[in-house]
């Protein structure tokens, strides 16, 4: 232990920043100091930032089991699709029914089926935050409340009855806007504006959306099913805050795409639920895999230390 005083805390913090979560949660018990160190927002910003080159990622899927009406979350490793841990809905009134409406920063946005109630959700940490159902208002964990913005059109802002699509590309948040679901919203955290982009024509099905947006290695893609243009993989680049334009990687003409794996390949499902990966470069070359999955969107998620500084009442099991 007298080894352990006589480094300095910001060797200290230099040290365990270099980590993954799980060795962290070890060595927050080992010292009081240490907790302090790891429990706070700054150190918990900069471990984000940072990313261990040890850090394992993962891909959660939420599966609904039809015959008992409940909810799970698989965790599957990204490289493989090796199932790595089983859990079921952490929030007990939600287990007849919920979503993943998003995951950033290691946090999952868990809410029941008509969107009235969300919790965040650190499986790595086995916490959990209720969350007010909100509209035009921005949340901030540092402050711990809501701030009211103003919409320039109410339409921009999703519905309850609408499957939530979105995702986070820092400053922009883009989701599937309400209004015919026939456009993509993005809004700017910076300078607090909105903007609609309509989708393509080619994209749509009977002027509707049948899709899905999808954020990985930092690029923001869409899935398109059932379209004119068949089902495609796109990606969106922003226009200098005037928009966002649409690049086709290309067409999935035997399958569904529902997510990617670490190396980028495309998990697709086809009409029996069976999974093949396919290289976006080589789609004439999909390859099978053993596995079979429900219709379900995929996730790539990565642990993170988000929600470890907050006193929270919501308590779950820590999974990985």
């Amino acid at each position: 232990m007298a080894i352990l005083n006589d480094l300095t805390d910001p060797l200290v913090s230099k040290i365990l920043s270099t980590l993954p979560v799980k060795s962290l949660m070890q060595c927050i018990c080992v010292c009081k100091s240490w907790y302090n160190i790891v429990s706070d927002p700054y150190f918990i910003r900069l471990h984000l930032s940072l990313k261990s080159a040890d850090e394992k990622e993962y891909l959660v899927i939420r599966f609904l089991r039809v015959f008992f009406m409940t909810d799970h979350f698989s965790f599957r490793c990204n490289e493989t699709l090796v199932e790595k841990s089983k859990v079921k809905c952490p929030i007990p009134e939600f287990r007849r029914g919920c979503r993943i409406a998003g995951c950033c920063n290691g946090l999952l946005l868990i809410v029941n089926l008509d969107h009235s109630d969300m919790h965040l959700w650190n499986p790595s940490l086995g916490k959990i935050k209720p969350l007010p159902g909100v509209h035009a208002e921005i949340y901030s964990l540092r402050t711990d409340c809501w701030r009211r913005i103003e919409t320039p059109v109410e339409r921009l802002i999703p519905r309850s009855d609408c499957p939530l699509s979105a995702a986070f590309v820092y400053p922009f948040f883009y989701w599937v806007g309400a209004e015919n679901h026939n456009n993509i919203v993005s809004f700017n955290l910076e300078c607090e504006t909105f903007k609609a982009t309509s989708f393509p024509d080619a994209f749509l099905y009977y002027g509707k959306l049948v899709g899905h947006l999808v954020l990985f290695q930092e690029s923001l893609y869409l899935f398109t099913f059932c379209s004119s243009d068949g089902n495609s993989l796109q990606m969106l680049k922003e226009n200098d805050g005037s928009g966002v334009s649409f690049l086709k990687i290309c067409s999935f003409p035997d399958g569904f795409p529902i997510g990617f794996m670490k190396n980028g390949d495309v998990i697709v499902l086809d009409m029996e639920n069976k999974v093949s990966l396919l290289d976006p470069r080589n789609v004439s070359s999909p390859r099978s895999t053993e596995y079979e999955l429900c219709w379900e969107r995929i996730y790539n998620y990565s642990p993170s230390l988000a929600l470890l500084d907050k006193e929270l009442e919501g308590i779950s099991q820590t999974i990985l």
